[in-house]
C-alpha cells in the first residue's frame, strides 16, 4: 500500500518567488510529489501574496507537479494561467452543465477582434428568453436591431449551400450618406449571383424578380422585363381611379412612341 505524507518547505519570506510549498508526497514512488500549495509573492503592494495549486500529471515515478490553479492577491482566479486579469480567468476550454447566470451588466467580448463562436454542429436550439438584442448597438430599440457606421451601409446576409455546393445568399439593409460610392441613403435587398428573388405569400411566389431584371407576376420565369399572367378568365391588369393623363406608353430609348394606349 502507498503510502502519503504532506511536508512544508518554507521559503524566505523576503523571496521574489517562493515564499514555501506544502508537498503532499508519495514516499512507495521515489518520493514523488503527488500534489503542491505554493505561496508565492504577488507583485503589488509589499508582502502581497499568491497561492498556486498543482496536480501530478503521472507518466512515472519522480515526475513533477504542474500548476493548475492560481489566487492572486486581489482575488482573481487563473485556470491555465499565472496571470488571471478577472475574478475567474480560464485559459482553455470550459464547460458548463446547467444554468450559467449572469449579474448586472455583464459583457461577454473577446480580445483583439477574435471571433466568438456560440454553438457547433452538434448545437441544438439556442434561444434567447426575452429583451432585444443589439448587433453594433448598446440600445436596441426592436427585438433585432443591427447598427453600423452612418455613412456607410450595414446589412445582414442568410445564407446556405447545396450539397456543399456554391452558396447562395440573400443580403438585406440599408444604404448610409455615402453607401457604396453608387447607391445612398436606401434600403436594400439583394441575392447574389444570377439567382432569383422571389416575394411569396401563403409559401407560394407571386411576384420574381430574375437575375437578369425581368419582373414576373404571376409566373416565376418571366421572358419580358414586365410579364403579367393572370388567370384563364379575368383581368390580368386593371387600372382603377384613373385621373387626368393615365395612358399606358411604349416608347423607344430616344424617346420615340411606339404605342399607346388610351
Amino acid at each position: 500500500k502507498n503510502s502519503t505524507i504532506a511536508a512544508i518547505h518554507a521559503g524566505n519570506w523576503t523571496a521574489v518567488s517562493d515564499y514555501g510549498d506544502l508537498d503532499m508526497i508519495n514516499t512507495n514512488t521515489s518520493d514523488t510529489v503527488v500534489g503542491r500549495i505554493r505561496a508565492l509573492a504577488d507583485t503589488t503592494p509589499s508582502y502581497a501574496s499568491a497561492l498556486a495549486f498543482y496536480t501530478n500529471p503521472g507518466g512515472g515515478a519522480g515526475t513533477n507537479p504542474t500548476e493548475k490553479i492560481r489566487i492572486l492577491a486581489n482575488g482573481n482566479v487563473g485556470i491555465g494561467t499565472t496571470t488571471p486579469l478577472a475574478k475567474l480567468d480560464v485559459n482553455g476550454t470550459a464547460s458548463v452543465s446547467g444554468a450559467l447566470t449572469l449579474y448586472g451588466t455583464p459583457t461577454l467580448a473577446t480580445t483583439a477582434k477574435q471571433t466568438l463562436t456560440i454553438g457547433n454542429s452538434n448545437t441544438g436550439d439556442i434561444v434567447f428568453g426575452g429583451g432585444n438584442v443589439g448587433i453594433g448597438t448598446t440600445g436596441p430599440s426592436t427585438t433585432l436591431e443591427v447598427a453600423g457606421a452612418a455613412t456607410s451601409y450595414v446589412y445582414q446576409r442568410v445564407s446556405t449551400t447545396n450539397g456543399g455546393g456554391t452558396a447562395k445568399q440573400l443580403d438585406f439593409g440599408v444604404y448610409g450618406s455615402v453607401g457604396d460610392g453608387t447607391l445612398t441613403n436606401a434600403g436594400f435587398v439583394n441575392v447574389q449571383g444570377s439567382n432569383p428573388l422571389y416575394l411569396m405569400t401563403n409559401g407560394t411566389a407571386k411576384v420574381t424578380i430574375t437575375g437578369t431584371g425581368n419582373i414576373g407576376i404571376g409566373t416565376t420565369s418571366p421572358l419580358a422585363k414586365l410579364q403579367v399572367d393572370g388567370k384563364v378568365t379575368g383581368k390580368a391588369l386593371t387600372i382603377l381611379n384613373e385621373t387626368g393623363d393615365q395612358n399606358i406608353l411604349v416608347a423607344s430609348a430616344s424617346g420615340v412612341n411606339k404605342f399607346i394606349l388610351d
